[in-house]
């Protein structure tokens, strides 16, 4: 199956096999028609766990056609999601993470990290380890190690290493990767390989990943 989402709020569930579209749902009222809708997804089995940025983040059976749940955190929430054992993770617009019971969407811990005054395009980013350690670039310039076995912050560094928050310094990054042994951060400066146990930067480069408009 290949699983995509737009802006109008449609998650569609497209079979390679039989050449078509099996499932199209929308979630949403027609109070929120006129709303584009970001959504990020993730999949386990048969079921997709969606967050946008109206704050909902809810789990549907696409097999059944059915929502199983759905919760309304009222901030809209902004990045890609991650699954382990029985927690989603996500983070908002303030660069708070949410662990969550993907049971039933209650919210399990709250983590607050540095906000930013001026917003950017930048999406807060997620990795997870093979040991159930999650990597949390926010859009300070952070990154946070945190076990979620303990559910405890391992260790946490700051690669926005300018303090003026004007428009033209804002931290801006790539999507995060690990291998186990190290993470990938790319910022619009440099990029960055971190040891994953102590978040220590082993190799600095000064160049970007970043994709610029000419």
């Amino acid at each position: 199956k290949v699983i995509i989402s737009d802006i109008e709020g449609n998650i569609v569930v497209f079979s390679i096999n039989e050449n078509k579209v099996v499932t199209k749902f929308n979630f949403y009222k027609k109070r929120f028609k006129r709303i584009e809708k970001k959504i990020n997804i993730i999949v386990e089995r048969d079921v997709i766990f969606a967050a946008d940025n109206l704050g909902y983040i809810y789990s549907y059976d696409y097999l059944n056609q059915k929502i199983v749940w759905a919760k309304n955190y009222k901030i809209p929430l902004s990045s890609n999601l991650k699954i382990f054992k029985n927690y989603i993770t996500v983070s908002d617009q303030n660069n708070r993470l949410y662990i969550i019971d993907k049971k039933n969407g209650d919210l399990i811990k709250l983590i607050p990290t540095e906000e930013t005054v001026i917003k950017n395009q930048f999406i807060n980013s997620l990795s997870l380890d093979s040991k159930g350690n999650l990597f949390f670039l926010n859009s300070f310039g952070s990154l946070y190690s945190i076990n979620l076995n303990t559910l405890n912050i391992n260790w946490f560094n700051n690669f926005n290493k300018s303090f003026d928050l004007s428009p033209s310094n804002l931290f801006i990054g790539n999507q995060i990767v690990n291998n186990d042994k190290h993470v990938i951060v790319s910022s619009n400066t440099n990029t960055f390989i971190v040891e994953i146990n102590t978040g220590s930067i082993i190799r600095k480069f000064n160049f970007s990943s970043l994709i610029r408009p000419i």
